[in-house]
């Protein structure tokens, strides 16, 4: 790393990562290249890195349980405004009590400042401090787990494939509890070797090729990075998303149509998010357009209209009112919003015009009234609650 001394970077090169001929790997379109720092490079003008083609910087941040690197500040807030992604990693310097490992943790979440968009935060493991595998491991989950609940977000580590495999005896249980963002230290190389059995099928994430590399806006030599893919999302400090509707609730005749909008608000949060609907009662179909969303800017709001029809024929929309659940899901995160429907009666009932007849026997004459018997129906799919009827004498008006 670039917190330790020229001495010590040359040493590691011999013991550690082998050949000391500086050979970068092979570009391609499917990774995105950076840098990692600390006090050691001094004053750093970020602009320049950002124009090199830098997209992101590790940046050393704490060692052990007291020390601050006194340019983490800066060079966090330089980073940022050039538009270079951060990321802050703890040296560590373990011991055999957890409270130590927990305090280590505890003084690194406590001096880093973290802000959404910072990548996941590493735990940089080059020393065993002679302890042993076990004893390792143990120290290393403390930290690991503290962090976790401090800041929400499973840290990545950093390491060679010599010290993991010598050190923590090549274990891959880190990989198979969620901690599957590592960040190996192999130098000249063209491709890395990945311990615990490729880092539990995850591979690395990150992959520190270089300990001396040449950038514009940075004096010296700098450690050279790489991100293994083109888009940060997975590995982003609070990298989310929300999904809003308006209006909260539609009502609509059966036969007929509506729409919601929905907005989906995105921080840090470039991946493609798929949208859905359910929750459609019988005869009701429902259209999302666009069906996909997504933005390369940090803070996005972007827009899609949920259409919907009822029916009154073939499959009618019962009349009710009814709750629909729109779903996003992007990187495996999942959002939901509900809408209200209320479908209500579209459809006219059918009428039979009523008719009389002669209730009985009659004789027509002298009498000033006749029994009448008067039939009529109506059918309606939503069922009939009350009839009216009017009639008419002599030619007058009609009454109920």
């Amino acid at each position: 790393m670039s917190s330790r001394s020229v001495l010590a970077a040359v040493l590691a090169a011999a013991v550690i990562f082998g050949s000391s001929a500086v050979t970068a790997p092979t570009s391609a379109t499917t990774y995105l290249e950076g840098v990692d720092v600390s006090h050691w490079q001094g004053t750093i003008d970020w602009t320049k890195v950002a124009g090199a083609g830098k997209a992101f910087a590790m940046m050393k941040a704490t060692d052990g349980e007291t020390f601050v690197d006194n340019m983490y500040s800066t060079n966090h807030a330089g980073a940022r405004a050039a538009g270079v992604r951060v990321g802050a990693y703890h040296f560590a310097q373990p011991n055999s009590t957890a409270t130590e490992a927990i305090v280590q943790a505890d003084w690194f979440v406590n001096h880093i400042g973290y802000l959404p968009g910072d990548l996941v935060p590493a735990l940089d493991l080059e020393v065993s401090s002679g302890l042993s595998a076990s004893q390792l491991q143990a120290w290393v989950g403390y930290w690991l787990n503290e962090v976790t609940a401090k800041l929400g977000i499973k840290p990545m580590i950093y390491t060679s494939p010599s010290f993991w495999r010598t050190y923590m005896g090549d274990t891959a249980a880190f990989a198979n509890q969620g901690y599957t963002v590592l960040w190996v230290a192999h130098w000249f190389v063209t491709t890395p070797s990945v311990p615990a059995n490729n880092w539990g099928g995850h591979s690395w994430t990150f992959w520190q090729y270089t300990n001396c590399g040449t950038v514009s806006g940075i004096s010296g030599c700098v450690d050279l990075d790489r991100y293994n893919g083109t888009d940060f999302t997975p590995v982003t400090y609070k990298a989310d998303f929300r999904v809003a509707t308006s209006p909260s609730s539609r009502s609509v005749r059966q036969g007929a149509g509506t729409s919601y909008g929905v907005t989906v608000s995105t921080t840090y949060f470039t991946l493609p998010i798929a949208l859905s609907v359910a929750g459609l009662p019988a005869g009701v179909t429902a259209a999302i357009s666009p069906t996909s969303l997504g933005s390369s800017a940090p803070s996005a709001t972007l827009a899609a209209t949920v259409t919907v029809a009822t029916s009154k024929s073939g499959t009618i929309t019962p009349v009710g009112s009814y709750a629909l659940t729109i779903t996003a899901v992007g990187g495996g995160t999942t959002r939901k919003a509900t809408v209200g429907l209320v479908v209500t009666d579209g459809i006219a009932s059918t009428v039979v015009a009523p008719a009389s007849r002669v209730y009985a026997v009659t004789t027509l004459g002298g009498t000033t009234t006749v029994p009448v018997t008067t039939y009529w129906s109506a059918t309606d799919p939503s069922g009939i609650a009350s009839y009216t009827l009017e009639r008419l004498l002599s030619g007058g008006a009609w009454t109920v």
